[in-house]
């Protein structure tokens, strides 16, 4: 079993409910978020699109941070994939937030050690979908098992559409995007 994402920009319309389930979820009322949504064109300049990115952690199957983090502070879970951190041992040296070339690591200002999305760990265990995917007015988010060929997720895998952000780094990201323009990979 690999879980995964995918994400269809194309439908996304920059609400934010996801970042917001994920802080309700998760409790982070007074932290950094795990998600954040990005605007792309946010003043609608004519003949440019306007377009949405939800982005955070992409639980890579060779995790930069993982392999850079000196504190040894990140598993990776053999059935989800999951990429957590253990805070209490996270040193706070910021190499995993380095490591990152999506962006997706940061310190907690409050408790200065790192912090990320944990792919709803404690909901996918149970059979549950993260909380940003079950938010989603849109359906921009999709969650399932990378490996089951049962699984619809896994079933538009096959679809050559669907690619990932920056696959010559090969981090193999678990977040895949449909319909990605050319020239944001």
């Amino acid at each position: 079993m690999q879980k995964g994402f995918i994400f269809d920009i194309n439908k996304c319309t920059g609400c934010a409910a996801c970042r917001l389930a994920c802080v309700i979820e998760n409790d982070l009322y007074s932290g950094t978020p795990w998600r954040e949504v990005h605007t792309f064109n946010p003043v609608h300049i004519g003949g440019i699109p306007v377009f949405h990115h939800s982005l955070a952690c992409n639980h890579c199957v060779d995790p930069p941070c993982l392999i850079n983090c000196p504190a040894l502070a990140y598993t990776k879970n053999p059935i989800t994939g999951a990429v957590r951190v253990n805070v209490e041992a996270c040193i706070g040296c910021k190499y995993c937030v380095v490591a990152c070339p999506y962006g997706a690591r940061f310190l907690n200002p409050e408790t200065l050690v790192a912090d990320k999305c944990t792919f709803c760990y404690h909901r996918i265990i149970q059979g549950l979908k993260p909380a940003c995917v079950e938010a989603c007015p849109t359906g921009a988010r999709s969650f399932g098992d990378l490996l089951d060929p049962d699984d619809p997720v896994r079933q538009r895998l096959l679809d050559e559409s669907l690619k990932v952000i920056r696959p010559s780094l090969g981090t193999k990201p678990r977040v895949y995007y449909a319909d990605l323009r050319e020239g944001v990979r």
